[in-house]
Order: structure tokens, then C-alpha cells, then sequence
């Protein structure tokens, strides 16, 4: 997990509180409703600097700061914050903190505090905001490459897994036809950290349904990569057709690499 990867420290809504003295109280107020999103540079301000212009971080900006900004009626009230890798180097759709409601402060702001002992991961970002209960909103963010790479992009391995019994999945060699959901972990080596198009494609070459058939393919665009793992999956109704298929992965349309593999009876 990215938390376990590049998170020392991480806190929300402490810093106004003590800056202002505390503001605690309980307030009658609406619907939460997100008006902005502050970006700050990491100097001995804080959350009192002056705002980067837009909403980029460098990636080499350790420690991340922010300002959720709300209606003044939302004062007093609680919320709560996810922060999402959206769409990194390290993959898609990775958690990086969750942090519990606290209470919003007088000017309708809430502060956000992330810490890493290493650069971030460059990519796309997002805050997902909910009351404690349901989600409000959300607002994203990007962190850029200090430099950007571009390298030749490479499959380097692949892993398929399938759902185990009691819950998790697990590494198989071969799957079963009953192995409706499965999942493919894509190594990859190169860089394009600006972001590429990645597709990938799944066809039935040789099965009990026929030959040549394009079973699924999926576009991702902007994604950056690193020595990324591709992580995908797909599932069926029902069992899947027995034979030979082929996974092919492409970056900007050309082809990085395949991997052919069996499902068994």
C-alpha cells in the first residue's frame, strides 16, 4: 500500500486548531458543499503561506499541504477525508490515508497535512470528502516529476490470480473455467511520466468457443509509468470457455508485450 510505501506523517484539521484556539463548537449549519482547493508550497508558513497557483505539487514536495475550503455555514460541522491515488506510477486507484471527521473550522476551511520520506509518486490525486457518512464531493490534484522520463516501456512479467475461498485472491499458473473473476498484475520496466495511453487486450485464440476472439480491451489515458504494475481484471456470468488466450498490453498504440496463457477445465 502507498500509506506503508511513502507515509511518515499525516493530519488533518490540526493546525487551525491551534492556531485559532480551538473552535469545537457545534453549529447548525448546510449541506457541506466544497468551494476550493488550496495547494501550498512546504516553507515555515504552513498553511499560512501563500498558495501554489492551480492545483499541481511538485514531486519532490515531501510534505503536502492543503486547504479545503467550504461555505462559512458549514462551520462548525464534520468532515471527513480520503485521500486516492487516482492514477500514479504505482498503479490505479491506491488509498493513501484515511482520516476521521473533525470539525470544520470558522472561515469554513480544513487543513490536510501528508508527509513522505521520498518523492510522490507522480500522477493524479484525489479527496474524496463525506460527512461521516456519505460522500459530499471530491476535488483532485496533481503531483508532477521534478523531471519528466520518457524510456522505452517494457513487459518484463505476468501474474494471474483468482479468488480464493474465504475471501483474497491468490497467485495460479493455469485458471479454471470456474475462475469467472480474474486478475492480471503486469510488470513493466520504462518510463513516461507525463502520462501515456495505456490498452490492453485479452483475446481467445484457440478455446472451446472459437478462435480469435477479442474478449476484452480497455483504454486508460494519461496514465504515468515508472516501472509501473499494470493491474487489471475481468469476470464473467458464468464459466469461461476452456483453451489458449492471449493478453497484449500497448503504450500509445504499440504493442509492449504479451503473455499467453491456458484456462483448464
Amino acid at each position: 500500500m502507498i500509506e506503508r510505501l511513502f507515509l511518515q506523517i499525516a493530519q488533518v484539521g490540526a493546525l487551525f486548531t491551534l492556531a485559532l484556539g480551538g473552535y469545537a463548537v457545534a453549529a447548525a449549519g448546510g449541506p457541506l458543499k466544497i468551494r476550493d482547493l488550496k495547494l501550498f508550497p512546504d516553507t515555515e508558513k504552513g498553511h499560512f503561506g501563500t498558495p501554489h497557483k492551480g492545483y499541481e505539487l511538485p514531486a519532490d514536495q515531501k510534505r503536502q499541504l492543503f486547504i479545503l475550503v467550504f461555505d462559512k455555514t458549514a462551520a462548525g460541522q464534520q468532515a471527513a477525508v480520503r485521500v486516492i491515488a487516482t492514477k500514479t506510477t504505482v498503479g490505479l486507484e491506491k488509498e493513501v490515508k484515511r482520516f476521521p471527521p473533525v470539525v470544520i473550522d470558522q472561515e469554513g476551511r480544513l487543513p490536510i497535512e501528508l508527509s513522505s520520506p521520498r518523492p510522490w509518486p507522480a500522477g493524479f490525486y484525489r479527496l474524496e470528502v463525506s460527512d461521516g457518512k456519505s460522500l459530499i464531493g471530491q476535488v483532485g490534484y496533481q503531483v508532477k516529476a521534478a523531471v519528466a522520463k520518457k524510456t522505452p516501456i517494457k513487459v518484463q512479467g505476468v501474474k494471474i490470480f483468482h479468488d480464493k475461498a474465504g475471501g483474497g485472491v491468490e497467485e495460479v499458473q493455469a485458471p479454471k473455467a470456474t475462475d469467472r473473476h480474474q486478475y492480471f498484475a503486469v510488470e513493466t520496466r520504462g518510463a513516461q511520466t507525463d502520462g501515456a495511453k495505456v490498452t490492453w487486450v485479452i483475446t481467445a485464440v484457440d478455446t472451446s468457443k472459437g478462435k480469435n476472439q477479442k474478449v476484452s480491451g480497455v483504454d486508460i489515458d494519461k496514465w504515468p509509468l515508472d516501472d509501473t504494475t499494470i493491474t487489471l481484471d475481468i469476470e464473467l456470468p458464468g464459466s469461461w470457455p476452456t483453451g489458449k488466450y492471449k493478453l497484449e498490453l500497448f503504450v500509445d498504440g504499440a504493442s509492449i508485450g504479451a503473455h499467453s496463457y491456458e484456462i483448464k477445465p
